[in-house]
């Protein structure tokens, strides 16, 4: 089978990509390549794929010119767009679906979501109270990761980790919060770094400023992890992860990936994370002002601190790896195979 990928654009896609979508794509791209399909991956400059996968460079901005183009070239291909910009597939409707990894509010939403689907029921739910009532129809396609090599030995926990972007939505000044009052570091991996580029959305620097002024000898910022392989060791050594998105997640990546290594996650109890290894999170309610959520993370954060047990993943690959994700794709495109 010929499958053509389509990333957002606006971030590169590797390995170890800094979003949740860009992972996804690469994660795809790799299993559905050593499986024996033909795989393209539209992407932004400086992508890093697997060797068999081609690449086709292209930004955000130009998305709907290139995959028009690519829809003509490769005629027989499957198209899968994670993109969320505006692409007309014209006559080619019929083999070009759609993946919706986020809000409604941030996306184009054709008339027809015949080949439409989503990474949590939250999300479909959320687009069905938006007036885009024919999703409720559509199928919902978990996301998976990269299971994690085995361990070497018994490693000791140190500290409370948060892991993601740095923006305001992701609420790290509650987490920060949280673990003042538990009398915990907060180690903090994400974004791009100091040294690049500040922006809203991946790399708000702005926001690791106020924090560190706020919270001193509380927040450590380390940087993100582009070592799958540190990545891992650190998830490893953490006591806890803690999610403490404003915003609620349409899925969470960082949760599997901390469930993978039987750490303990924190989260609030909204969006499409209840959908993803709900026994390995301390859920708390996100109800009333910072205050109040300051305080519920931090009694998530004694509970989990407080277990004894590290969780059992024997079963994880079985439905959370990259293979079964790719295993749900394949049904999707081919319902009957």
């Amino acid at each position: 089978m010929e499958i053509v990928l389509v990333s957002p654009c606006s971030g590169i896609v590797c390995c170890a990509a800094p979003a949740g979508v860009e992972a996804v794509v690469y994660g795809l791209s790799d299993v559905l390549s050593r499986q024996g399909h033909q795989v393209h991956v539209v992407a932004r400059e400086g992508s890093m794929l697997p060797a068999s996968v081609v690449l086709h460079v292209c930004t955000h901005e130009m998305l709907n010119e290139q995959v028009s183009t690519l829809l003509e070239r490769f005629s027989q291909a499957i198209f899968c767009d994670h993109s969320g910009a505006y692409i007309d597939e014209g006559v080619h409707w019929m083999r070009f679906f759609r993946m919706f990894h986020v809000a409604p509010q941030y996306v184009y939403v054709p008339g027809d979501v015949e080949r439409c689907a989503f990474v949590s029921a939250f999300l479909r739910d959320a687009f069905v109270a938006a007036g885009h009532h024919d999703c409720v129809t559509c199928p919902v396609v978990h996301n998976g990761i990269w299971c994690p090599p085995e361990a070497e030995g018994d490693i000791a926990r140190e500290g409370i980790m948060y892991l993601g972007r740095l923006n305001r939505y992701k609420g790290i000044d509650l987490a920060a919060g949280a673990c003042q009052e538990v009398g915990e570091l907060l180690s903090v991996f994400g974004g791009l770094g100091r040294h690049e580029a500040s922006d809203v959305v991946f790399n708000d620097l702005d926001v690791l400023e106020e924090l560190e002024l706020s919270y001193p000898g509380v927040i450590h910022y380390e940087g993100p992890l582009r070592d799958p392989d540190e990545k891992w060791r650190r998830l490893r050594r953490a006591k806890c992860v803690v999610i403490s998105s404003r915003e609620p997640e349409s899925c969470s990546l960082v949760a599997l990936e901390a469930a993978a290594v039987g750490c303990p996650v924190v989260a609030f109890r909204h969006g499409g994370i209840v959908e993803y290894v709900p026994e390995a999170i301390h859920f708390v309610e996100y109800v009333g002002d910072d205050g109040a959520l300051v305080d519920a993370l931090a009694g998530g954060l004694r509970e989990a601190l407080s277990e004894k047990q590290q969780a059992d993943t024997s079963s994880f690959s079985g439905r959370w790896s990259v293979e079964a994700m790719t295993r749900r794709y394949l049904s999707w495109f081919a319902p009957s195979s």
